[in-house]
């Protein structure tokens, strides 16, 4: 309740990270008690909250992710973000990033047929950004900025792209290995126990310890799911070869693997046994990681543009003068300035 009290009353530039701090802060005491508000005798470690738990924590995982993602191409689109960018400009100067991202929304925007009103905004925020360029910093004053730069740092000299991909390839060779082999074994088991003698069926529920026939029906799902990511992880394996040229294709395959492992294997494994897919999750979600890393520093990914058609970031020309490389959605319309 603070945090949303926080992210409501407030727009400084600090209120984003500590609303998110104290929104998780929240969200984890409620998840840590699941068990609790679903039985009658407060069993913590009642055995269904442990995927409840982690299927709310995937879920909002999987949304944060889809509207990061989500780009729309209007003149809308572009000047919210821009106003948005724009908005830490009174708690102090802006650093060389932003201001070529506020930059690039006001090139697209420009672009597009628009009626005064919109007309005076963008030249509004030509105006502003053109005062900003005159007290533009290196780099992030603020402290979190600065300690993102050293991690930044410290990442390309301890761990140089080569690097990655060659270690995100073993971690995926070992995720394919285990699907790919004990995949078949543990639908195997699940098929004997669900169709073998009468004795070995047990109670024909989730509940209890004597597994029965939904039990092992969902163990035979899950084995199935593990032996897809498993093939996926090979696929992805062989895109990311030193001599491939399928990167791009390779880190999609692999990041399909482990997602198939946290949305799939996780969710239905966390009922049996939690807190070894505590580890197990914590694995995958740094390999999850490294995919997106090595995707973010070998494929150029986009700031605005959709998912596949990355632009790169255009300057503004002062008037007269027009660009020599047309953007991706088109030739760009410079509007005089008055």
């Amino acid at each position: 309740m603070i945090g949303l009290a926080i992210a409501l009353a407030l727009s400084n530039r600090w209120t984003g990270a500590l609303a998110a701090v104290l929104g998780g802060v929240g969200a984890g005491l409620f998840v840590d008690e699941i068990g609790k508000f679903i039985t009658q005798d407060n069993d913590y470690f009642f055995p269904l909250a442990a995927p409840i738990a982690y299927a709310v924590l995937a879920v909002l995982a999987y949304l944060a992710y889809r509207v990061g993602q989500r780009r729309r191409r209007s003149v809308r689109a572009h000047l919210y973000a821009a106003l948005e960018l724009m908005q830490p400009a009174p708690d102090g100067p802006l650093n060389q990033h932003q201001i070529d991202l506020i930059d690039e929304h006001l090139c697209r925007a420009s672009e597009f047929d628009t009626d005064t009103q919109t007309e005076a905004i963008i030249e509004g925020l030509n105006h502003a950004l053109d005062e900003a360029k005159q007290h533009v910093v290196a780099a992030d004053t603020a402290w979190a900025g600065r300690q993102l730069t050293r991690l930044q740092s410290l990442e390309e000299r301890l761990l140089p792209t080569d690097r990655v991909r060659r270690l995100t390839r073993f971690a995926l060779a070992v995720l394919g290995t285990v699907g790919v082999i004990g995949g078949p074994g543990v639908c195997a088991l699940a098929l004997w126990h669900l169709f073998g003698p009468p004795s070995l069926q047990g109670n024909n529920s989730l509940l209890g310890d004597d597994f029965g026939p939904v039990a092992w029906t969902a163990v035979a799902v899950t084995a199935a799911i593990g032996l897809a990511a498993g093939v996926h992880a090979w696929r992805a394996v062989r895109r990311l070869g030193p001599d491939g040229d399928e990167h791009r294709s390779g880190t999609r395959s692999g990041v399909g693997s482990v997602i198939l492992l946290l949305g799939g294997v996780n969710l239905i494994s966390a009922y049996f046994n939690q807190f070894l897919v505590l580890v197990q999750a914590t694995a995958q979600a740094a390999v999850l990681a490294a995919l997106v890393r090595l995707d973010h520093r070998t494929g150029s990914p986009p700031h605005i543009s959709d998912l596949g058609a990355p632009a790169p970031i255009h300057r503004r020309q002062d008037p007269g003068f027009s660009s020599a490389s047309p953007s991706v959605s088109g030739p760009r319309r410079h509007r005089p300035r008055h």
